[in-house]
């Protein structure tokens, strides 16, 4: 009982726990837009995704959906780099040593138009974020004021970035 709130994603139902659904996200395969996810045509992407490396949190689900997808599709490259960390993920791609699987709103965060999604027709995994609270929480006027903001605060930031 000393966590008020949480953001989960791809929550599960829990008895104790009140989720409501804030908003939504996705993971792709992102890279620097003046590099690895210049704008052109699919086969172009495959082929850049082939011959870079794939950096990817190893411990993330959906990077592990993205992955199989790609093994599926023959696009999986040689050379990949697991992480444990999306941060590392990211400033590993911002550098420009690789492709990398990100959720999209980490990818912009901080580094506004820096990446991209490679390509939107490569295999990318939606995401459902939502607000969870336990059910007996003392709704306090603070409480409610919290959760008011939080929910008007996933409103405002429905836009998935890197489009």
């Amino acid at each position: 009982r000393e966590i008020h709130f949480g953001l989960i994603v791809e929550p599960e139902d829990h008895d104790d726990l009140v989720v409501l659904d804030a908003f939504r996200d996705a993971v792709a395969l992102v890279g620097r837009r003046d590099g690895l996810a210049a704008p052109g045509k699919r086969k172009a992407a495959e082929e850049r995704l082939r011959s870079h490396p794939l950096i990817y949190a190893g411990r993330v689900d959906q990077c592990a959906q993205i992955v199989e997808a790609l093994a599926a599709e023959e696009l999986f490259p040689k050379r990949h780099l697991k992480t444990g960390d999306l941060e590392l993920t990211k400033s590993l791609v911002l550098a420009g040593v690789g492709i990398g699987i990100l959720p999209r709103r980490v990818a912009a965060y901080g580094h506004e138009g820096e990446l991209a999604i490679v390509h939107p027709d490569l295999p990318q995994v939606p995401d459902r974020v939502a607000l969870a609270y336990r059910g007996d929480s003392h709704k306090t006027a603070a409480w409610r004021r919290t959760k008011d903001a939080l929910m008007d605060h996933s409103e405002r930031i429905k836009e998935i970035p890197l489009g």
